[in-house]
């Protein structure tokens, strides 16, 4: 993934929840010629909050944002104005946990981390 926009029909709100939550840079931009915030999530995912986007009701693509703690980052989330739509649960195979949420316009997001065995010997080294 090189690039994504995500629905955000208040900039502020939409800025406040994705850097308090996860770090994002998150800065008013001229891209766009409707109010539009460019974001950079670490080195590998940038992006943009857009205005004129509308949030899916249902269906669509589910992004997943990997976090080191699932449970630490739904408090956040909570936090910050999102709530939680479904908690930690492992994915099959050990292939690590994941949870939906939804932001504070009503995007769905998903969450992954580690499996617990990787996770249990990443914390041991």
């Amino acid at each position: 993934m090189i690039y994504l926009e995500i629905p955000a029909p208040d900039l502020a709100v939409a800025s406040a929840f994705y850097t308090g939550v996860f770090g994002w840079k998150v800065e008013a931009s001229d891209l766009s010629e409707v109010p539009y915030a460019s974001f950079e999530a670490g080195d590998s995912l940038q992006g943009g909050l857009r205005t004129d986007l509308s949030v899916a009701a249902v269906g669509g693509v589910l992004l997943y944002l990997a976090v080191a703690s699932i449970p630490a980052t739904l408090k956040q989330i909570e936090a910050a104005g999102g709530f939680v739509v479904t908690p930690e649960e492992p994915v099959g195979g050990d292939n690590g946990f994941s949870a939906e949420f939804r932001d504070p316009a009503g995007n769905l997001v998903g969450l992954w981390s580690a499996s617990y065995l990787e996770r249990q010997t990443r914390e041991r080294a």
